[in-house]
């Protein structure tokens, strides 16, 4: 989860703040029923990529060109 993390910190600029506000206030509570769905995704992705990346010594990315056309990448 540690670069998930990092990437979501640094993605909070002041347009995506707006953006979370105004989502919040339309939406409120209404979608925190997603995050019990998303975050095992989310976990199960990141342990996929390390073990890709692990396995390969490469990213997903490098991983996927090698294997398919540019066009899929």
């Amino acid at each position: 989860m540690g670069p998930g993390i990092i990437t979501g910190s640094s993605d909070d600029d002041p347009s995506a703040i707006t953006t979370y506000s105004q989502a919040g206030a339309q939406f409120g509570f209404g979608l925190l029923w997603l995050v019990i769905i998303l975050c095992p995704l989310i976990i199960a992705i990141q342990k996929m990529r390390a073990r890709i990346g692990i396995a390969t010594g490469g990213g997903l990315a490098s991983t996927i060109k090698k294997k398919y056309s540019n066009k899929v990448v």
